[in-house]
């Protein structure tokens, strides 16, 4: 462990630090009294008094980012908007802890304290209600970032987006949007198209500024998919081609109960096709995006940063993190709704049952010119779309996926 006389020693030798983090700020409030005071952010975790909060908001009038690690209590919560609300030039945020003494009204309590609008809001693990308190930010929002929203509504998220006119980036880590709300159409208008009514998408107002969209998109029907994933790593039979049957055996090969999720089924012939052609088309007007991440996050922040990109690394994962119910990427199912986005650098597709082959990839490389970093190709099911990629765009680095079985 560090000295803090040490600690104090570096931060006089560095006097344009502009960062900082406190942990344990009993011992290091007087820590602050050695930092520059254009401070511009500060992330603290711990309990908080009167002292930090006055300390704080009277040395770094210009602090413009503030994040809060773990907090031990309810106590905490009336210090920590005294802190934000004497901060006029802040407009970010981070809620980065998981708290279990907090509930969620008390994490809205904090994102409605703003002195101003929020352009960058961070969020670990909250709940509707604080979603609630983000959205009253859209006007100014430019970036979000959420790992879990409990009692997670599509809806609700999709409303944010479609009202934020700055949004540049959009995280969501680990919830999945309903497929039919993420479409969003505009109910004013109406086509026939199938055997159900096919309406033209609602405009969002981040359309013209989002550059990077992270999110899993499920709920779509996949009768393509001719065995169970989940079912076949538990050892189950692989011809129950239907998990919503209530007469399914729910059990493994021992006789203990299994969980399973269900299979959706198709309300219509083709409804998976037709909602796929959405949902690329909902992408699709995303025409400024550079990054694109649909697959499931597998790698740790050490294990991404080891990375050595190249054709023959491969990536595994575990199977019951494996997304079936989701965008298949093909052609046939309507990738080439995505043709307008020509700025689009990265696109992720790990872990996802997509059946991307030779067409898909040709057809990536003559539409998408910026096109650096394809992460996701399956290295036992894909190796052919993985070889012409190649041999076609040998400058476009690809992180391949290897099944574990």
């Amino acid at each position: 462990m560090i000295d803090i006389d040490v600690v104090h020693h570096l931060l006089q030798l560095c006097p344009n630090i502009r960062r900082l983090e406190l942990d344990h700020y009993r011992k290091d409030t007087y820590t602050l009294e050695y930092c520059n005071p254009r401070l511009e952010a500060l992330a603290v975790t711990g309990g908080f008094d009167q002292q930090l909060t006055q300390s704080v908001t009277m040395r770094f009038r210009g602090l413009r980012s503030l994040t809060f690690g773990k907090i031990d209590g309810k106590d905490s919560i009336p210090l920590m908007i005294e802190m934000i609300q004497g901060l006029p030039n802040l407009d970010k945020i981070g809620l980065s802890g998981f708290s279990p003494k907090l509930v969620d009204e008390d994490y809205a309590k904090l994102i409605a304290a703003g002195p101003k609008g929020w352009q960058q809001v961070e969020l670990a693990h909250v709940g509707q209600t604080t979603i609630a308190a983000v959205a009253k930010h859209s006007r100014t929002l430019e970036f979000l970032s959420i790992r879990c929203i409990s009692g997670f509504d599509s809806r609700q998220l999709v409303d944010l987006l479609a009202s934020s006119p700055r949004l540049r980036t959009f995280r969501m880590l680990t919830n999945i949007f309903d497929a039919k709300s993420f479409v969003d159409p505009d109910l004013a208008t109406t086509t026939t198209m199938t055997t159900t009514t096919a309406r033209t998408l609602r405009p969002w107002l981040c359309e013209a500024t989002l550059t990077e969209f992270r999110a899993h998109i499920g709920d779509i029907p996949r009768p393509d998919l001719t065995f169970d994933l989940q079912d076949d790593l538990h050892g189950n039979t692989a011809d129950k081609h239907d998990r919503h049957d209530e007469d399914a055996d729910d059990t493994d090969d021992d006789g203990d109960d299994e969980w399973c999720a269900p299979r959706l089924r198709e309300a219509y012939p083709g409804e998976s096709i037709h909602l796929q052609q959405q949902v690329l088309a909902r992408l699709g007007r995303l025409r400024q995006l550079r990054r694109l991440q649909l697959g499931l996050e597998d790698l740790d922040a050490a294990e991404r940063d080891a990375i050595k990109y190249s054709a023959n690394y491969q990536a595994p994962f575990h199977d019951w993190h494996y997304q079936d119910e989701c965008l298949d990427m093909t052609l046939a199912s309507g990738l080439g709704q995505l043709q307008s986005l020509r700025q689009l650098r990265y696109l992720n597709i790990g872990r996802m049952a997509s059946r991307v082959g030779p067409e898909e990839v040709e057809w990536m490389v003559q539409h998408w010119p910026q096109l650096e970093t394809l992460e996701g190709l399956c290295a036992d099911e894909e190796e052919e779309a993985a070889w012409q990629l190649w041999v076609i765009a040998p400058h476009i680095n690809t992180i391949r996926f290897h099944r574990i079985t």
